[in-house]
């Protein structure tokens, strides 16, 4: 278990005509996956992480698994954890940057502003 984040997974079904992919293979794959459930058979997924109040998501579109059980055990799982938490890492990066450049332009300004 990963101390400090909270992931949470879910599909949004997918209504774009997967039968227009030119692989072949890959459209057989997704027919057996829909056969098996509906819903992550064609599907976007998405992965949020929860950090204390924040939060951020990352996403697969066009995706096709058997299952929920089927998608948590793929390489793309563990991708998509890890693109979450550096989202985060971007947003916070942003926000201490930010803080930094405004805090300084605050202590620069102290006394010059009207009363």
């Amino acid at each position: 278990m990963t101390t400090g984040f909270r992931f949470e997974i879910y599909a949004i079904k997918k209504t774009t005509d997967y039968k227009l992919i030119k692989n072949v293979e890959q459209v057989q794959k997704i027919l057996d996956n829909l056969k098996k459930d509906s819903l992550w058979g064609w599907c976007e997924v998405v992965v949020k992480v929860y950090f204390d109040k924040f939060t951020e998501q990352a996403s697969l579109a066009d995706a096709s698994y058997a299952s929920e059980e089927d998608f948590k055990s793929s390489p793309e799982y563990e991708f998509l954890k890890e693109r979450a938490i550096e989202e985060l890492r971007i947003y916070f990066d942003f926000v201490l940057k930010t803080l930094a450049v405004r805090t300084e332009e605050y202590y620069q300004n102290i006394g010059k502003e009207n009363p």
